[in-house]
């Protein structure tokens, strides 16, 4: 480049080091292009696209987003999430779970990906929502086509803060976590943690490992969600023995069945009247 590079030491005081490098200085502005994937602003009136097919994570992720102001639509799975995501440019974000039905969201992430290339369409910022954890885990994700990733329980000033980095112009309202008030919230929570029971129990007597770690990821990410530690807990171990192939997977399927029928006895205790049974330890 012609430059050139000299250095000017002094014993006891330092040395000083100068870099010099031919320029020329234009004599007009320079437009600057923005940089490939940059963030992007948009009004509050933007449209997120929440994956997930937990009905209790669903209902509780919406309330956040709705507590910030924005609008969300909501699929069950990833061949949805692919549809809805490549034909309706309306949405500007999309928090997707990793383990769904009929297309994981790693597929779905790479599809939307190709049909984004390929129809020069601007590309969207995807952020996995997840149970899981590991550094292994984030480099799926993010091979995947994903940007980042949240872990459940999502933190309402963790999601408003990767909010921000994706849609800076957003605005920023006081964090003010959303009371599950609902009592029909915890009536859903209870109710699909019974049916994936069954659906998990029923998988590992005829030793469908892979069926039964969805069913029981699904209560583990729910529990999470609603933080019910002894649940999570509970279905945390199961997952870790069903992906050995362990013979402690039905005694393990007993403790998360005590635990499921404990918060639902100490749920029962408590009205419909706004209250909810206190985080589980």
């Amino acid at each position: 480049m012609g430059g050139t590079i000299s250095v000017s030491s002094q014993i006891a005081q330092g040395s000083q080091f100068f870099i010099r490098i031919p320029a020329i200085i234009p004599n007009k502005n320079i437009t600057t292009q923005p940089a490939l994937n940059s963030r992007i602003e948009f009004s509050n009136q933007t449209l997120i696209l929440l994956v997930e097919d937990q009905p209790a994570n669903q209902e509780m992720i919406a309330m956040q987003i709705h507590s910030l102001g924005l609008r969300c639509l909501i699929v069950g799975d990833g061949l949805q999430a692919l549809q809805v995501a490549t034909h309706n440019d309306d949405i500007k974000f999309i928090l997707m779970d990793c383990h769904l039905p009929e297309m994981d969201g790693y597929q779905a992430a790479e599809r939307i990906r190709t049909h984004e290339q390929l129809t020069g369409k601007t590309r969207r910022p995807i952020i996995a929502i997840s149970a899981k954890i590991g550094e292994a885990h984030r480099k799926q994700c993010l091979e995947s086509g994903m940007d980042d990733v949240l872990c459940k329980p999502l933190q309402l000033a963790s999601l408003q803060t990767l909010l921000l980095m994706w849609l800076p112009s957003l605005p920023t309202p006081p964090i003010d976590s959303p009371q599950m008030e609902d009592h029909s919230l915890w009536l859903t929570f209870i109710e699909c943690n019974e049916k994936d029971h069954a659906q998990a129990t029923q998988a590992i007597a005829q030793a469908d490992w892979e069926s039964a770690l969805y069913y029981i990821h699904r209560i583990k990410g729910a529990a999470q969600t609603m933080q019910i530690q002894s649940i999570s807990l509970a279905a945390s171990a199961l997952e870790s023995a069903i992906n050995q192939h362990s013979p402690e997977c039905l005694n393990l399927l007993h403790t998360l069945r005590a635990a499921l029928d404990d918060f639902t006895h100490s749920h029962l205790m408590f009205p419909p009247n706004g209250d909810h049974p206190p985080t589980q330890a």
